[in-house]
């Protein structure tokens, strides 16, 4: 009982020591990033200017000290040097610039001396790769709460500039976006059943009878650019006088979703055991039944994994959808590209359209994130 308090004890200990850890090479990022900033704010400084650290220090002092009659004249001339277009009073305070290095040297320390605790490294890798994967689209939902002005200018921090809504009320009030999202919803999802209803019993017999070459060649279609169908598929589509229709944009995207679902059902089948299907065929079951009653109850976590991924597919398709829709089945990715127009790009929309066609995805995912572990793991080994 004694050794168990002991090793409990041990345990928290750690656990406090990692927390402590991640928190100061978290503090000690912070510093070093703010004194490498203004240590790179300094040096742009020095070297448009011509003069040293201790001289620019002076040049923030004296306009600092005239304030309201500060003039660039008068800065030239005392220190016989040329500002041009520079702003000196964005020259960064002469506290901040002395203690800079200090900042920097005192982050670097915090970050060493944190990940020389027990777990910390392991941790800050993590954290680190999922920043690396989430900022994409946390940069996109903050700008999508900014003005174009504020978007495209590299200078500001994206924490910086003032929030609005404007964006996402002039997706629904000037591009009216309910109508593709609905068009896109039903383009997805009947394209994802019928792929299902035609993949999973060719999925399934391809596993049966183990016919590996056909499977070769869904691999080799679902690998070629879906330009290469585009324009046979619009002549084909043109004589059967079906362009601009839903017909053809859910045709066309059965390209992207039945091959995909084939190809990750079939190891799935492949690992359902032959016993379960044996047992039910003694007690007299026709192969088809077994087929639904059997194969596909056990297979749900597979078929919600290809199903995602297929809609997924289908939701972010553009391609087909520029060419094979009209006014009346036009689709989210079309409509996001409205907002690119010949003289300027409309940022702020663009980047509020993004966020509304990524979270229903993002919804869906997180719904169905214990199929889709279970799925993707579940046919990885056979056996």
């Amino acid at each position: 009982m004694k050794k168990s308090s002991t090793l409990n004890r041990f345990g928290s200990n750690k656990v406090v020591l990692t927390l402590v850890g991640i928190a100061l090479f978290v503090f000690g990022l912070f510093y070093a990033y703010q004194g490498l900033s203004v240590r790179t704010s300094t040096r742009k400084y020095t070297e448009r200017l011509g003069v040293d650290t201790a001289t620019l220090i002076e040049i923030k002092k004296d306009v600092e000290e005239l304030g309201a009659d500060y003039k660039k004249s008068i800065i030239e001339k005392e220190y016989n040097i040329k500002v041009g277009k520079l702003s000196l009073k964005s020259i960064p305070s002469s506290d901040l610039i002395q203690f800079a290095p200090w900042k920097l040297a005192i982050g670097i320390a915090l970050m060493l001396f944190g990940l020389l605790l027990p777990k910390v490294p392991k941790y800050i890798l993590i954290y680190m790769c999922l920043f690396v994967v989430c900022f994409p689209f946390m940069w996109m939902v903050l700008a999508s709460f900014k003005n174009n002005v504020d978007i495209i200018d590299a200078s500001r921090s994206i924490f910086e500039s003032e929030f609005t809504f404007n964006n996402y009320i002039t997706v629904f009030d000037k591009y009216n976006f309910i109508r593709p999202t609905i068009n896109s919803f039903y383009v997805g999802l009947m394209a994802t059943l019928i792929g299902l209803v035609i993949g999973l019993p060719a999925a399934y017999a391809i596993s049966e009878w183990h016919m590996y070459k056909t499977s070769l060649v869904i691999l080799i279609v679902r690998m070629i650019p879906g330009i290469t169908f585009l324009v046979p598929w619009y002549i084909l589509f043109l004589k059967m006088g079906i362009t601009n229709t839903f017909t053809a944009l859910i045709m066309s995207h059965m390209l992207i979703t039945l091959p995909f679902i084939i190809w990750v059902m079939v190891p799935f089948f492949d690992n359902v055991p032959q016993t379960l299907e044996e047992a039910a065929w003694v007690d007299g079951s026709p192969r088809w039944r077994s087929f639904f009653t059997i194969v596909l109850p056990v297979s749900i976590p597979g078929i919600m994994t290809a199903s995602l991924l297929a809609f997924i597919f289908s939701w972010n398709n553009f391609m087909f959808s520029l060419v094979l829709t009209g006014a009346k089945t036009t689709t989210l990715p079309i409509a996001i590209y409205g907002f690119v127009g010949y003289a300027a790009v409309d940022w702020g929309g663009l980047m509020a359209a993004a966020v509304f066609i990524t979270l229903p995805i993002i919804v869906l995912s997180l719904l169905m994130q214990q199929y889709i572990i279970s799925g993707l793991t579940a046919g990885a080994v056979k056996g």
